[in-house]
């Protein structure tokens, strides 16, 4: 462990130029440590020096290189093609959000998709929150073991398709995985690289401030198109989304401008807070208030929220001009109840488990 004790004496001297090639060799030592309880130790306290100290674009890059080759894996290898001219978006979120709620962007996506959109979702399974992503698809009947190839197919016939984040990165997983409570230095722009298909548009959120770092983090793994997402109430608890009170920042590759919205007063929307919008106490309540919103029967808060970022991921695809149109497209789409019977189509084509989906909605 001498790389690794040679960064923390450097760390506790209060060192002000610790190089590169210091952190890079601690870390990669760490990714070595086969006992869990050491190698958290050793990741906090690196990650916690870097996110305090620094937040270098071109170092977080080398470690995000460093974390895939544990398990040789290689981002965008892969092509696919979609099931319309509207582009494939890599739709994904850094997690770990301060304010926490249903599983906002998954159940955007059952909307965007159901009225054209085309996204590949990175998922993963929840460390912070209730329910991942991961949890929420797999609860509900979606199949999660499917092979690229089936996930080709998928998208092709219904503009959705996922990978699991865990499965991809297995081994670096297990030193990564269950640690973070809180954005971290690679929470810049990890989950948004853990998908072999290469996209045409990477839409990110990010539960920080950072987004011009995530930004060029992307750019360096050759990223051309990309929009970060973030938002925040008190410039302390953020949420990789957009939302319904307080600030949305938008922040596009084409322009490299922080675009700040207040969409509670552009929409004209009822003063929520985030008691609006939060989780339930458990995984099947939780669930169960994102199918209310695809079945048309959650016309509050939780509505507004998942039609707000369907209507991000619409105006990115080329759908609509604005994420205000966007919005008002998905709340008829949610109306109709074609949302709803996108994911059972979501659920059948990619082979899943229809009984469990019927199972929950009757339970509901």
């Amino acid at each position: 462990m001498k790389d690794i004790l040679n960064f923390l004496y450097m760390m506790n001297s209060e060192e002000k130029n610790i190089s590169d090639n210091v952190i890079i060799e601690a870390y990669k030592e760490i990714l070595n440590i086969n006992n869990k309880e050491k190698s958290n130790i050793f990741i906090n306290s690196l990650f916690t020096y870097l996110i305090l100290k620094r937040k270098d674009s071109k170092l977080i890059t080398k470690l995000l290189k460093i974390s895939f080759e544990k398990d040789g894996f290689v981002p965008y290898i892969e092509n696919a093609k979609s099931r319309n001219n509207n582009p494939i978006i890599l739709l994904a979120g850094s997690g770990k959000k301060g304010i926490k709620t249903i599983n906002v962007s998954t159940t955007a996506a059952i909307v965007a998709t159901s009225l054209g959109a085309n996204i590949i979702k990175p998922c993963s399974m929840a460390t912070s929150s209730i329910s991942g992503s991961f949890d929420f698809l797999n609860s509900i009947g979606v199949n999660t073991k499917l092979s690229i190839n089936d996930t080709r197919y998928l998208l092709k016939r219904t503009g959705f398709g996922i990978f699991p984040i865990e499965k991809l990165i297995p081994k670096f997983d297990t030193i990564y995985g269950d640690v973070f409570y809180a954005p971290n230095i690679l929470s810049y722009a990890l989950a948004a690289l853990i998908c072999p298909i290469k996209p045409e548009i990477v839409l990110y959120g990010l539960a920080n401030n950072g987004v011009e770092i995530s930004g060029e983090v992307l750019e360096q793994f050759n990223v051309k198109q990309y929009r970060i997402v973030s938002s925040n109430t008190n410039n302390l608890y953020y949420m990789d989304e957009l939302n319904i009170f307080g600030e949305s920042t938008v922040y596009d590759s084409y322009d490299k401008n922080k675009k700040v919205y207040k969409f509670s007063e552009k929409l004209k929307l009822p003063s929520y807070t985030s008691d609006d919008i939060k989780q339930s106490t458990n995984v099947i309540d939780n669930i169960k208030k994102s199918l209310c919103v695809l079945e048309g029967k959650n016309t509050g808060a939780y509505e507004e929220l998942i039609a707000l970022n369907a209507g991000n991921i619409l105006q990115l695809s080329g759908i609509c001009d604005t994420i205000e149109e966007g919005y008002a497209m998905a709340k008829e789409e949610i109306k109709t109840g074609k949302c709803i019977e996108h994911l059972r189509k979501i659920i059948i084509e990619g082979n899943g488990s229809i009984d469990k989906f019927e199972r929950i909605i009757k339970e509901r």
